[in-house]
């Protein structure tokens, strides 16, 4: 009884959800066009409105037997805010309008860093190019992701039309130096078809989970973050395993779209030699890393040994948020290894990792763990140890942690928190006190989740 009085009726959830998503958008339209120069704090403000507004219907989501609304219908909404909502506190997405623009004028994007194009360009270079994050870095995304961004730049009538540009120009110079909607318009319509293609693929399990998460709101269907591409990959990757290599298609474009999957590659090959045998596991493995070294090769010639430099910058000195590699260091430093702290933390974290990645695909090959918790478990690990840990980084967790909404806790509790990062913007600084809430509560879902999960095999092989 308590249950059923805890559920609203369908045509109400509906209504909820609308409501949800015109409230969304309408947020986003105001702070994007209502500040000539934008206070931080109280865009903030805003994007902390926006979140907490569509919380709720996720919560409603997760009470709900099943979708709230027809997957199709789910589907077109989802793409529609994709492609009307502006983007707010976030311009990741003007280095992919740059990175695109790169390919399209011939150029390679691994070898020109934006402040050395932006110099030659002089007084033609666009205005939303002095936006651009680290501009003195060539790019940090893999090759698919670069053809991803080529096709923004050819959909987007802007970039490829100067009659249109010139047409638009007195309008667009009206508009606020920091509103890049008119700009970022071909790359959403790339964003939303993964979006659709995801929802396509996830139409008979439930994909609400997915799209009305309010992380999904804020990094894909506001600030189109380059991880949304990885999705239909990773959905297609963990389809029931099939005697044929689309799988190992899937993980290919997937690694091209994000280095990520990559973590995924021994669970996967286990599974494919388990369910079509040793012969069809590495025709298909075969076929990933074929596809990998075909987008590899298209950009590395013109790289001119550039291809990996940002890579290996942001490896070394990146770190923000960190979970337990700035536990780990922080508690280095209090006990005296100041100098030494960072490399210390990140040498004992990774062969923790290790082993325990070790321990997980040994659990595994013993049929105790599914491929799916394997992953899950092994994404898990490594953004726990991980330097850096961006809002977006947690959308794979939430896409691999579909099935596991229902039992476990970390998989949609930790993207839930995820945004507190944001409170970064408000001075510049990464608050201590925010990342320790944080993190005691993801400590917690943990502690709880792991005790589930060594107990009971209903999670085991969702």
């Amino acid at each position: 009884m308590k249950e059923r009085l805890g559920r609203l009726p369908r045509p109400w959830l509906s209504a909820l959800c609308l409501a949800t998503c015109l409230l969304f958008c309408g947020l986003s339209w105001a702070s994007a066009l209502s500040f000539a120069a934008p206070s931080r704090t109280l865009l903030l403000g805003i994007l902390c409105a926006a979140y907490v507004a569509v919380t709720p219907l996720y919560f409603a989501t997760r009470r709900s037997t099943s979708p709230i609304l027809p997957w199709h219908s789910g589907a077109a909404l989802a793409c529609l805010l994709t492609l009307l909502t502006p983007s707010l506190l976030q311009t990741d997405q003007l280095r992919y309008l740059w990175d695109g623009l790169q390919s399209y004028s011939g150029a390679n994007p691994f070898r020109l860093t934006p402040s050395e194009a932006l110099a030659k360009a002089g007084a033609n270079a666009p205005s939303w190019a002095a936006f651009i994050n680290h501009p003195e870095l060539s790019t940090i995304y893999p090759p698919g992701a670069q053809l991803a961004f080529l096709v923004g730049t050819v959909l987007n009538p802007l970039f490829v039309s100067h009659a249109v540009l010139e047409w638009a120009r007195p309008w667009l110079d009206q508009l606020p130096r920091t509103f890049f909607w008119p700009y970022e318009l071909g790359w959403r319509c790339v964003v939303a078809l993964s979006v659709f293609t995801t929802v396509f693929l996830l139409r008979r399990t439930r994909w609400d989970f997915l799209v009305f998460h309010p992380l999904f709101f804020l990094v894909v269907v506001m600030n189109v973050h380059v991880d949304a591409l990885v999705l239909p990959c990773l959905v297609w990757m963990f389809r029931p395993a099939q005697k044929d290599v689309s799988q190992g298609v899937a993980l290919g474009l997937g690694v091209l779209a994000r280095w990520t999957p990559l973590l995924f590659t021994p669970a996967v090959f286990i599974s494919w030699r388990r369910h079509a045998g040793v012969r069809l596991a590495l025709v298909a493995f075969a076929v990933a890393s074929l596809l990998v070294a075909m987008g590899v090769a298209l950009y590395w010639r013109g790289a001119e040994g550039r291809f990996f430099a940002s890579t290996k910058v942001y490896g070394e000195h990146w770190m923000f948020f960190g979970y337990l590699h700035r536990l780990v260091s922080d508690g280095l430093t209090l006990v005296g290894f100041a100098q030494q702290s960072i490399l210390f933390a990140k040498i004992s974290l990774a062969l923790g990792f290790c082993a325990f990645v070790c321990f997980v695909l040994r659990r595994q090959l013993q049929r105790v763990f599914s491929l799916r918790l394997t992953c899950l478990l092994v994404l898990c690990g490594a953004l726990a140890i991980s330097p850096t840990l961006h809002p977006w980084y947690l959308l794979s967790l939430l896409c691999v942690g579909l099935p596991y909404m229902k039992t476990l806790w970390f998989p949609w509790v930790w993207p839930l928190l995820a945004p507190a990062s944001y409170a970064f913007y408000v001075d510049g600084k990464d608050p201590l006190a925010v990342r320790l809430v944080v993190y005691a509560i993801v400590t917690l879902t943990f502690v709880v989740d792991f005790r589930r999960l060594f107990r009971s095999r209903t999670a085991l092989h969702a």
